[in-house]
């Protein structure tokens, strides 16, 4: 996918509009993001740098008034730097929900 994010964003995306601003129409239907149904779901989205094709492993929960997603990023054997994104698909969170994300690199 190539978003307008820049390495190191992530962003809670509540509706189809937001997630254009940040991913083009076509990127968006080629990789099956105008079938979220933001009635039900919110996506977090983020992009990140990395010195292999990396690995992804995600938690997320809350903790008091405030959600938290954790990405933990692994190596693969692939050598090749490269830029990605990820996005996680959560049942839909309150509009004033707080959400934070952190990302480990192994």
């Amino acid at each position: 996918m190539n978003s307008s994010l820049n390495v190191g964003d992530f962003h809670t995306i509540r509706s189809r509009e937001e997630l254009l601003e940040f991913v083009s129409e076509s990127d968006a239907s080629v990789n099956g993001l105008l079938d979220i149904d933001f009635s039900a779901y919110t996506l977090l989205l983020g992009k990140e740098s990395f010195r292999n094709v990396p690995e992804c492993s995600y938690a997320f929960y809350q903790e008091g008034g405030t959600y938290h997603l954790d990405v933990e990023i692994r190596p693969t054997l692939a050598p090749a730097a490269t830029v990605f994104e990820y996005g996680v698909l959560v049942e839909k969170l309150p509009q004033n929900a707080q959400v934070t994300c952190s990302v480990t690199k192994k």
